[in-house]
């Protein structure tokens, strides 16, 4: 039978939120037998899929199903439906801000599709259709962007809705008898799927599950900024989301409308993740009731673009997510060091004049980290201070004095130098029409800090028109920069300091920043105070045979004026033993990747495929393999942190991607290829030991049960950074045929 209309209240949006929807299942909408508080509904030609206790009043999502009539790929497209409905109908969810939403009275139209697939098509919604205020209608899928007033409402389809209501609300559950849970086209997932999170309740862990490291975490007060540390796989995530939500349903239980906000500098952690854990930890979904808390989670990034009101005024930053934004920004620099070489003015006026060290590096073929160090420079100097060339800002910027947290350009032509970078890097985003992540920072630090925010802090909390948060809670925050540490205290209620002290909860391991670091004065730039400290040394992801080779790997790390912050691994494994790390050899490069994949597939074959992964640490060799013939079909590639809806759905490959794409993730089987010592010649830059060596650090951690690294001769050979793990014999060297 064709279906013209679907159905889903409340309770069925948050199962398939939830939930990997394939193809089939729109073709009979068959829900899964274990969810037995649902039930599914057909009255005429309307389908629903509804709580067994919905009533006239609860709230619902009508989807014409005439826009799924020519999708390509319907289950991202219904994701997005499922997301704009929870938004609209009273829930902490909010619509994803790549989504290029645009709203108008009572309409809004969003992207059908990701930027890679193309971006022309857009649904749309009526979240008033024939005046009911308790629905939200999708009545169309359109090929461009059209205005509101001149599209098909399609009132008269939506009325066999209104229509049938009373019908559905009374009617029985039709049974499924003769199909099988797992040919219903739904996949029901939960964190202990993609993350091994568990599915034990917030009360549950509170009072059986947390270790008491982390139980002195989640019952501090909030009156003072505490810092939790510890390596990966030690449960900061989880705890830090445990505390967040246990201190939400206090104040909300002490009759306070709260205010908090979950941060993480991935867009992707914060949507796929975190609100996974979320719902795991309080299965009625009470956090999502925005009548009786705020809870706001997602990337600095897009709490930056939602308060400048980015979207409204046609403006497109790089990114909302952290880590793809720093890579996206970099490919602007080195297209703008490129320009600059071929520049007659450039190369007969200004690099003439710099120092020998800047001139090298600036000629060099290899100018990756010549690049970040660049980078860094903008993002901590030239972009948080709005420096441009030919103002004054720029000569008390040539001519002041320098930082031990910036660049080494000893030269005042250095300097200048930079400035002419930064020139050409802005006219190229400007030319692509858009903002570096760093130039949207800069404008969100001073919007937080001007007149007219702290103007809007005199309203009631409950005031949509309110700003501020009571308590934040800090996830990831070794990754950011010090214009972003900056960000963080404006964003409080003046009521939330205790003594000048804002309740801001940070988690961090800083072996896992593949950034520039000065470590030592890395929390001044939040400027909080004295903050407190807490270290996880616990750890449950990894067995102890992995914890054991990270430790070794742990000393490979440079003598750095790191503080004591950095301290030595304090992991120690609360797992069942497994098998010693392996380290493989392989002659050539290719015979490392044909035999890394067949590997990973056969693993992937017996343990599924979103429970391994392939981890290349050398960003120029990952590109190529993405788009080499011979690999092809092998893997599911994952190339930014956007895509861990990708993770989520991959059933048979194993995942191909980079550590840092990964951060917050783990897997069964992890495979890193190109431990080479290639990428760490002997004269190679303290700062780039340092970021090698954590990305190392960083795609091992991610391993719970097996880890495999692999090397090859026509790159060297192992890296030395292996050196310890070897001679200690928490790494097993295993040569292929050379």
């Amino acid at each position: 039978m064709k279906y013209s209309l679907l159905v889903l209240d409340i309770s069925s949006l948050n199962m398939l939120s939830s939930s990997v929807v394939e193809d089939s299942w729109f073709e009979n909408f068959i829900i899964p037998s274990s969810k037995k508080d649902l039930k599914r509904v057909v009255v005429g030609d309307v389908i629903y899929i509804i709580s067994k206790n919905s009533d006239i009043d609860s709230k619902f999502l009508v989807i014409n199903l005439e826009i799924f009539s020519d999708s390509e790929d319907k289950n991202s497209g219904f994701d997005r439906l499922v997301t704009v409905a929870l938004s609209e109908l009273g829930t902490n969810i909010r619509i994803n801000a790549k989504w290029g939403a645009f709203k108008e009275g009572h309409f809004i139209s969003i992207y059908s599709m990701t930027a890679a697939k193309g971006q022309g098509s857009r649904y749309y919604f009526n979240t008033f259709p024939d005046e009911y205020d308790n629905v939200i209608y999708a009545y169309s899928k359109l090929d461009q962007m059209s205005k509101f007033s001149q599209t098909d409402l399609k009132i008269k389809k939506f009325r066999n809705f209104t229509n049938s209501l009373l019908d559905a609300l009374e009617a029985p559950s039709l049974e499924n008898t003769d199909v099988l849970d797992e040919n219903t086209g739904i996949v029901l997932l939960s964190p202990s799927s993609f993350m091994h999170f568990g599915n034990e309740t917030l009360q549950e862990w509170l009072q059986n599950k947390l270790t008491g490291e982390q139980l002195a975490f989640v019952n501090r007060p909030l009156d003072a900024p505490v810092r939790l540390k510890g390596p990966a796989g030690s449960g900061k995530t989880v705890a830090l989301a445990i505390k967040c939500l246990n201190d939400f349903f206090k104040k909300i239980d002490e009759g306070i409308y709260p205010k908090f906000a979950f941060i993480t500098h991935s867009q992707e952690l914060a949507r796929h993740v975190v609100t996974d854990m979320f719902s795991v930890l309080d299965p009625s979904d009470n956090w999502k009731d925005i009548s009786k808390g705020e809870l706001w989670i997602g990337s600095l990034y897009e709490l930056a673009q939602e308060k400048l009101g980015y979207q409204n005024k046609a403006i497109v930053p790089l990114s909302l997510d952290g880590r793809e934004g720093m890579s996206l920004q970099i490919d602007f620099i080195k297209e703008a060091i490129r320009y600059l070489k071929k520049d007659l003015r450039f190369k007969t006026s200004i690099l003439p004049k710099c120092s020998k060290y800047f001139s090298d590096r600036f000629k060099s073929e290899n100018i990756d980290d010549f690049v970040i160090d660049i980078s860094n420079e903008f993002s901590s100097t030239i972009d948080a201070d709005r420096i441009k060339k030919g103002t004054p800002e720029a000569e008390s910027y040539v001519n002041g004095r320098r930082y031990n947290y910036q660049m080494m350009l000893d030269k005042i032509e250095d300097r200048r130098a930079v400035l002419e970078i930064h020139a050409k890097y802005t006219d190229l985003l400007r030319d692509m029409n858009t903002l570096s992540m760093d130039q949207m920072i800069a404008d969100f630090n001073n919007h937080i800090r001007s007149n007219e925010w702290q103007f809007s802090q005199k309203y009631s909390r409950e005031d949509p028109r309110s700003e501020g948060f009571d308590a934040i809670y800090v996830d990831e925050f070794h990754y950011f920069n010090s214009s972003e540490r900056m960000s963080f205290r404006p964003l409080f209620q003046p009521e939330a300091f205790n003594n000048d002290k804002p309740p801001l909860f940070m988690a961090y391991d800083f072996k896992q920043s593949t950034r520039d670091l000065n470590i030592a004065n890395f929390f001044k730039k939040v400027e909080i105070g004295e903050t407190q400290g807490l270290e996880l040394t616990k750890v449950f992801r990894s067995t102890p045979e992995i914890a054991a080779f990270l430790q070794d790997l742990d000393s490979a790390f440079p003598p750095l004026d790191l503080a004591e912050e950095w301290g030595g691994y304090s992991g120690s494994a609360q797992t069942e033993t497994g098998a010693t790390p392996e380290l493989r050899c392989y002659g050539s490069q290719i015979q490392l990747v044909d035999e890394t994949f067949r590997q990973a597939l056969h693993a992937a074959n017996l343990i599924g495929g979103r429970n391994v992964a392939v981890l290349c640490l050398n960003p120029e060799l990952f590109d190529t393999y993405i788009r080499a013939g011979r690999t092809q079909d092998k893997y599911a590639p994952v190339t930014g942190r956007d895509e861990f809806i990708a993770i989520k759905s991959n059933i048979k490959k194993p995942v191909f991607s980079m550590p840092e794409y990964v951060a917050g993730l783990q897997f069964d089987s992890v495979f890193i290829m190109h431990v080479d010592q290639l990428d760490l010649s002997d004269d190679e830059l303290i700062n780039r030991q340092r970021r090698f060596i954590s990305s190392t650090y960083l795609g091992a951690s991610r391993a719970s049960k097996k880890l495999v690294l692999s090397c090859c001769y026509d790159r060297g050979g192992p890296s030395r950074i292996l050196n310890s793990a070897l001679a200690n014999g928490t790494l097993v060297r295993t040569e292929f045929d050379i």
